[in-house]
């Protein structure tokens, strides 16, 4: 997946939900120190409910990854390259 891409189109939702700067900045530095065996945190849940809740890969659709969190029902799509 496109590391770049999925942290681009994170952001892109968490500031269309308003989140401050802080907010922001927290959940860059909490993905980036996520292990690599655990599963890639929602931003909505992490930012705003503060719990991490793991996104579920669905099948590539037009050059999209499409990651889809369970709890809160937020689809993130993620550019391929």
């Amino acid at each position: 997946m496109n590391e770049p891409g999925m942290l681009a189109a994170f952001l892109a939702y968490l500031e269309q939900r308003n989140a401050t700067q802080d907010q922001i900045r927290t959940f860059i530095v909490y993905l980036k120190s996520a292990h690599r065996d655990e599963s890639v945190p929602c931003p909505i849940c992490y930012t705003f409910r503060g719990r991490h809740c793991g996104l579920t890969a669905l099948h590539e659709k037009d050059g999209y990854t499409p990651l889809v969190c369970l709890a809160c029902k937020e689809t993130f799509n993620v550019p391929m390259q």
